[in-house]
């Protein structure tokens, strides 16, 4: 992606990955608002965590907080998704 990203800047192309703030969904600001959230129930519960744990402890439970983020966000598309298409007008399969 790097050696396509500079051809184009090469080439003049403006390239950007940053959506204006205003463009940002309700889904999207209340994932970015459960970051602190995380972050903070996590220095909360320090205490409780024991003081050393393994690298393979701590990749097991990373892979598995990053899967369930996914299967939220995925089951959350799923669901917007059947809402609006129940929302819409039913259309005809044409066959041949």
């Amino acid at each position: 992606m790097g050696i396509a990203l500079a051809l184009m800047k090469m080439r003049g192309v403006r390239v950007s990955f940053v959506r204006p703030m205003s463009d940002i969904t309700a889904a999207e600001k209340f994932e970015l608002a459960l970051i602190p959230v995380v972050g903070m129930i996590s220095w909360l519960m320090a205490a409780r965590l024991p003081a050393q744990i393994s690298t393979g402890a701590l990749l097991l439970g990373a892979s598995v907080l990053l899967l369930l983020q996914g299967l939220i966000r995925d089951l959350w598309i799923i669901s917007r998704r059947n809402r609006q298409s129940q929302v819409g007008a039913h259309q005809e399969a044409l066959c041949m």
